[in-house]
This record gives structure tokens, C-alpha cells and sequence, in this order.
């Protein structure tokens, strides 16, 4: 009778594991895609960042609301530090930012406004958002 092998691959090498190495490293992967989808359905989203500040508000779903108190607290200073850091953005790109969230606009409507293409906006798009997560921490 032959006996089953279990492989995983190293650097696109298949390397022959024990079944125990082999279903610790699936249950591994399986955490990881679960977790990533968790974070992409808890991800905050920008909503009335350019009113004043009383009308601001930062809509993020919560994995498990045990403290709303607590909770709440996290979002108004959530959404302190992002109205301040939106702020901070040179006037071109907090204007890209309202187009895209408030007025609906479209890579190409954008462009055209300001006479440039939908790709150099999807880039600038692009940039502004990473330089948010990063000055965020997110």
C-alpha cells in the first residue's frame, strides 16, 4: 500500500512535510484569509470629512461591540485625527477626496474637470489614500 505524502511549496519548491506540519500550515493559511476578510468588512470608511466638525462622522463596524461607551469614544477620536490629517492635505487633493466621497464623481469626470486622465487620477487617487494610511497607521 502506498503511503500519503503531504507537500507544501518553499519558494515554488515542494518540500515533503508529516501530515501534522501539513494541516497546521492549511489551518494557518485558512486563519489568515479569514482574518483579511474581517479586516476588509471592518474598514473605515471617509464620510463627511469637509463639514464642520459637528457634523463629521467616521462609519466603521465593530467585530464585537462589548463597550459601546469605549467604543464610541474611539470613533470621535477616530474622527478627530482624520479631519485633522484630511486637513493637513495640500487643497488639490482634499478636493480630489471630496469629488470622489460627496459628489460621486468618477476617475473620468474628475480628470476632465481638472484636465487630466482617469489613470493619472486613479494614481493620485492612489497616493493620497496610502499617504492617509500611513500618516494614520491603518
Amino acid at each position: 500500500m502506498k503511503r500519503k505524502t503531504f507537500v507544501i511549496y518553499v519558494k515554488n519548491e515542494p518540500v515533503e512535510v508529516s501530515e501534522k506540519v501539513y494541516r497546521t500550515y492549511w489551518q494557518s493559511i485558512e486563519k489568515e484569509r479569514y482574518l483579511s476578510k474581517k479586516i476588509r468588512e471592518t474598514w473605515i470608511y471617509l464620510d463627511h470629512l469637509f463639514d464642520e466638525y459637528e457634523n463629521n462622522s467616521l462609519e466603521y463596524s465593530l467585530l464585537e461591540d462589548l463597550n459601546p461607551t469605549a467604543n464610541e469614544a474611539i470613533k470621535n477620536e477616530l474622527i478627530e485625527i482624520m479631519l485633522n490629517e484630511v486637513k493637513k492635505l495640500p487643497q488639490d487633493e482634499q478636493d480630489l477626496l471630496y469629488s470622489f466621497y460627496f459628489e460621486g464623481n468618477t476617475h473620468t469626470d474628475y480628470g476632465k474637470r481638472v484636465g487630466l486622465t482617469p489613470q493619472a487620477i486613479s494614481l493620485k487617487h492612489r497616493v493620497i489614500i496610502e499617504k492617509l494610511r500611513k500618516t494614520l497607521d491603518f
